[in-house]
């Protein structure tokens, strides 16, 4: 699973197009959100993730609730994502370390990947 590895600014919309036909699902290191959920609820996944292997979140990206496989790169739109991400992790102590990256625009979305070490 490439994306818990590779740089994720070498990531663009369509490589994660591609990476949702594998049909990886979640799990404890990957999570697909179709956006991005309220602050508290991402500080828990992240606090979550940076405790246990680490984890990649995909936001952009619809699943199946049932399976945890994803369905879709419908992606986001443009907006100030690393701001956020950013005062999220402001919010989880300690602060873990942890990278963003947001895609190319497709058809005026993006997704955006947020890596969380452990």
């Amino acid at each position: 699973m490439d994306i818990l590895t590779k740089p994720l600014n070498t990531y663009s919309f369509e490589e994660i197009e591609s990476f949702v036909t594998e049909k990886i699902p979640e799990g404890d290191q990957i999570d697909y959100k179709r956006e991005f959920p309220k602050a508290a609820d991402l500080s828990r996944l992240v606090a979550a993730y940076s405790n246990f292997l680490g984890g990649v979140i995909i936001v952009g990206v619809e699943c199946d609730q049932d399976t945890g496989l994803p369905i879709n790169a419908v992606g986001i739109p443009n907006d100030h994502h690393e701001e956020f991400v950013a005062q999220v992790m402001g919010n989880v102590t300690p602060i873990p370390n942890w990278e963003f990256h947001q895609t190319n625009e497709n058809n005026g979305k993006v997704i955006c990947i947020v890596r969380v070490f452990e």
